[in-house]
């Protein structure tokens, strides 16, 4: 019962952290150049530099978030559920293949790692990619990222109509609102965290202070196959700057107002597509 008490406790700290970040930075904005072709022409160890930049930021900004929200904020979650659901809920066995009522050192450690960091950081170097059509305010850009997301994987993970999690739970209102609000959350602050990161990571030099900031370039030692696509997403960035018609297309109002029309596309079929799913689960 402590271990509970003591998890529940730092799960909640998390979430306010959380929402402290926000607070404190969500009203930054940013620059939003693209990730993968500058605003304007910038010779190829420029380029490189600043998508190293850009990918340490992802790097620290999803992890922090990725852990806070989804994490820790979606072991309060589970752990919320499990006591709201009764006696009978307590021993069945979830989608994720966890038991109701039984917290776990190994599956903490598994929720925090996998879903915080792994998805935390995957998200947030989608988010880099895509802010440069999001609005420039750290907190409205994360909020409708977190829509985003909502939208494209929501009905799939964490809100899926077949999971078995929403016959075992109850109510079943309050999961479904408990685990849709997880992705806005995590956009909120990944945004706040981004924005600040932004304003102040310097760029990758020899000075041996700098170097420490790029660090979390590390964590690819161990997980080298997912440096690939970065080394190949970096290689397209330095020779699409020289082809000049391409770089000036990408950097044209019309890119713009193509890439925000795709969004909003996405993101209104989308939330139609899991509101579905929410109504099919309240049914």
């Amino acid at each position: 019962m402590g271990a509970l008490v003591l998890l529940s406790v730092i799960s909640t700290a998390a979430l306010i952290g959380a929402l402290i970040l926000v607070a404190a930075w969500g009203g930054l904005e940013s620059e939003a150049e693209p990730m993968l072709l500058a605003d304007r022409y910038r010779p190829a160890g420029e380029v490189v530099r600043r998508f190293a930049r850009s990918v340490c930021i992802a790097l620290v900004a999803g992890a922090i978030a990725g852990v806070l929200v989804g994490g820790l904020g979606g072991r309060l979650a589970m752990r919320i559920m499990a006591a709201t659901s009764g006696g009978n809920a307590q021993g069945a066995i979830t989608q994720a293949d966890e038991v109701v009522g039984r917290i776990t050192l190994d599956g903490t450690l598994g929720l925090v790692t996998f879903v915080g960091v792994g998805v935390g950081t995957g998200a947030a170097f989608l988010y880099v990619l895509l802010r440069r059509w999001l609005p420039r305010r750290a907190w409205i850009s994360g909020l409708l990222f977190g829509l985003l997301l909502l939208a494209a994987f929501g009905r799939f993970e964490p809100v899926d109509p077949n999971s078995r999690d929403f016959v075992i739970l109850s109510p079943v209102w309050l999961a479904v609102v408990m685990f849709t609000m997880l992705l806005p959350l995590f956009g909120l602050a990944l945004g706040s965290l981004v924005a600040r990161l932004d304003a102040a990571y310097p760029e990758l030099s020899a000075r041996p202070k700098l170097l420490v900031t790029y660090a979390p370039l590390l964590i690819f030692v161990p997980f080298f196959p997912l440096l690939i696509p970065l080394v190949l997403v970096g290689v397209f960035a330095v020779v699409a700057q020289r082809i000049r018609p391409l770089a000036r297309a990408w950097r044209s109002p019309a890119a713009d107002r193509a890439g925000r029309l795709a969004l909003i596309v996405v993101g209104l079929v989308g939330l139609g597509f899991f509101g579905a799913g929410v109504v099919e689960i309240l049914a």
